[in-house]
């Protein structure tokens, strides 16, 4: 059958009925827009991160940098620590229902809260991933698929392919490094064995390379993405995540080097410097005089020998302490905290009122656009963790669970303010009064409350239900159908494993 043409305004040519670009392909392969090949011998995206190229010693170092893990894992822990919801694009009872059950299998993931912060240790890295382990599991009477247990994957062993036949990154080629080589015990040889194919060479040792139906079983968390100058191809990494580390570590390298001269000077000069006069031309003096210092010297004490010409003038023996000034370790100390480390800590949480003390004067609303400025960083990272979970976690057990329902209608959502329900209630009961009709749903999702089911026991007011149905007998509490379930029916499952 012969393709039928369209000649676009550029005169390009296009299927008819495709989508513009023919579905899927890009302009320009990402490949090509470097002046080099982004990639080494292993067909892999060299990393892009500063402090790896720099010294990966380094970007060991500063994880261990407790004055900025002090921030990251601050950052982390407020976007871990916000309540959550899974919410859907329609509003019935197949759609409530699935709500109610993805929300008791993320529940029941052990240690949700740390699964999220092993996540948003991309804040860090740029990149962080978790392995999940899904079994079969009861929910309200049927089978589900859920989350029996997760380990988190370091983001520095995440490594992504570059596509040989069309020059283009693809997110799924995504594999974590492994010593292939060094592996013992007879299991692990097993394995080996088994998946060799999808074992391949990277610029740093080996890499696997899960095929489709395991790759599923990975979440990959990114932070910043961008793309790299075309000067410097191995910058090209920097579309699979940037994230804190690669943007302080000259800032941070700079203030090593300030407190290497401060802690210099502290262990030569702090405690005074002693000059131990003996006779000039008189080595057998000089020894003596040598040997007094070591008996005498301290720790943290600095001694100088100084030869004194004989005469009338003074003595020729003597000790002599000479005070240091602390007025340059006073400098270099300011510029650690106040330069340095306000640079780094302004970068991760937008400010430093949230951390330190500080005068704002009298009236000020300093602190509260403080707050606001780390607010804004608060829900930009849990933006990206809502995308990362709703598309790899939530919408997969969604497929799995229930293969005909479209998982794109179920978002996870992430709630970083909480609202002012009282005063919220109080607007609705005023606008309620002056004639305004108020949505159920509206009021169920400032509550956060489910609407419950026919088969639910549900309480009711009777005085509400008779001023809006009419006269009738007042509801009241009910029991559910004994051995009755209503959330999710084995037929729409779907086993995960072949």
């Amino acid at each position: 059958m012969e393709s039928v043409y369209l000649v676009s305004a550029d005169g390009m040519r296009e299927i008819a009925g495709m989508p513009p670009g023919g579905g899927g392909s890009a302009a320009i392969p990402h490949a090509l827009s470097f002046m080099g090949m982004p990639s080494g011998a292993g067909r892999v995206y060299l990393p892009s991160d500063e402090a790896l190229r720099q010294s990966r010693e380094n970007a060991r170092y500063m994880r261990a940098d407790a004055a900025v893990m002090e921030c990251v894992e601050l950052r982390q822990r407020s976007a871990a620590l916000c309540d959550w919801r899974i919410e859907s694009e329609e509003d019935d009872e197949q759609s409530r229902r699935i709500c109610r059950v993805l929300r008791t299998i993320l529940r029941r993931i052990p240690r949700f809260t740390q699964y999220r912060e092993a996540l948003l240790s991309a804040v860090w890295y740029g990149r962080a991933a978790v392995e999940n382990v899904f079994q079969w599991d009861w929910i309200d009477g049927s089978r589900a698929v859920c989350v029996a247990g997760w380990s988190p994957i370091h983001g520095d062993k995440l490594v992504w392919k570059l596509d040989q036949q069309t020059g283009r990154f693809a997110d799924d080629e995504v594999g974590v490094r492994i010593a292939a080589a060094a592996v013992s015990g007879e299991r692990a040889q097993r394995w080996v064995d088994q998946y060799r194919p999808y074992i391949h060479p990277t610029d740093f040792g080996m890499a696997y390379f899960p095929p489709p139906h395991l790759r599923e079983l990975i979440v990959v968390h990114r932070h910043m993405i961008e793309d790299g100058e075309f000067e410097e191809p191995r910058s090209a990494g920097r579309v699979f995540g940037v994230g804190i580390r690669s943007r302080v570590y000259w800032v941070w390298y700079q203030k090593q080097q300030a407190l290497r001269w401060l802690m210099e000077f502290l262990e030569r000069s702090a405690f005074g410097i002693e000059l131990w006069y003996y006779p000039a031309g008189n080595s057998e003096a000089r020894q003596e005089m040598l040997e007094a210092a070591q008996n005498r010297v301290g720790t943290g004490k600095s001694i100088l020998l100084v030869p004194r010409p004989p005469g009338g003038e003074g003595m020729i023996y003597g000790v002599e302490r000479v005070e240091p000034s602390m007025a340059g370790a006073e400098v270099l100390q300011r510029i650690l905290t106040e330069y340095f480390g306000h640079q780094i800590k302004r970068y991760v949480l937008g400010q430093t009122l949230t951390t330190e003390a500080a005068s704002t004067g009298l009236g000020s609303n300093l602190a509260s656009i403080h707050l606001d400025t780390f607010l804004q960083i608060v829900r930009y990272d849990c933006g990206n963790l809502e995308e990362t979970i709703s598309e790899q976690l939530v919408q997969r057990l969604v497929r799995w669970n229930w293969p005909g329902v479209d998982p794109r209608l179920y978002r996870f959502r992430i709630e970083v303010e909480r609202p002012d329900i009282e005063q919220r209630l109080a607007a609705l009961r005023q606008a309620w009064e002056m004639g305004l009709k108020i949505r159920t749903a509206d009021l169920r999702d400032l509550i956060n409350a489910d609407a419950p089911s026919p088969e639910e026991e549900f309480l009711s007011n009777p005085a509400f239900a008779a001023g809006v149905a009419g006269p009738q007998t007042p509801s009241t509490p009910r029991p559910s159908d004994a051995g009755g379930d209503n959330s999710v029916e084995e037929d729409d499952v779907l086993p995960f494993f072949p």
